[in-house]
């Protein structure tokens, strides 16, 4: 997840660091802690994330 109105690790860094790793991205508008002003679509996310797992 990227929270793409952060100040503190602003979105392109997070976007940088998401793609070295080979991450699927999700963007949200939040800061860079959605786990806890989002928590809606963080829970969305992983739920989607857990139904891919076989």
């Amino acid at each position: 997840m990227v929270g793409t109105t952060g100040h503190v690790i602003v979105p392109a860094e997070q976007l940088a660091m998401a793609r070295r790793a080979g991450a699927h991205v999700t963007e949200v508008k939040a800061g860079h802690l959605s786990l806890v002003t989002r928590p809606d679509v963080v829970t969305r996310v992983i739920r989607e994330a857990a139904g891919t797992v076989g």
